[in-house]
């Protein structure tokens, strides 16, 4: 659902069908943020958060955590950027990108 609205707004969108298949996506592609849940077939999120902040090439990669494991603290002490709970509507989730894409641009100025 996410995905569809996104690409609706004329946004780029990459997906994966598992944590692996999107690390290599990420390392790939290059985009600008990542979205995704805890709760993810071949890897947790938790996994795919720490190897993004771990590999040269994705580690400024901006990381949003969408999920409904109540687990928000533990989301950013892992290395997200942001987190949402499910049920989110997808213009919250389109806001949040947008402002942790604008606050690492402030950062890095």
């Amino acid at each position: 659902m996410y995905a569809r609205y996104l690409q609706y707004l004329g946004i780029r969108v990459l997906t994966a069908e598992d944590g692996f298949a999107a690390l290599d996506v990420m390392r790939t592609e290059a985009p600008d943020a990542v979205v995704l849940d805890l709760a993810m077939p071949g890897m947790t999120g938790w996994e795919a958060v720490r190897r993004l902040r771990e590999d040269v090439r994705t580690r400024e990669l901006a990381v949003i955590v969408v999920s409904g494991q109540g687990a928000r603290e533990s989301a950013i002490e892992a290395g997200a950027d942001s987190y949402l709970e499910k049920p989110c509507l997808p213009d919250q989730l389109v806001a949040e990108v947008l402002r942790v894409l604008h606050a690492r641009a402030a950062r890095r100025r």
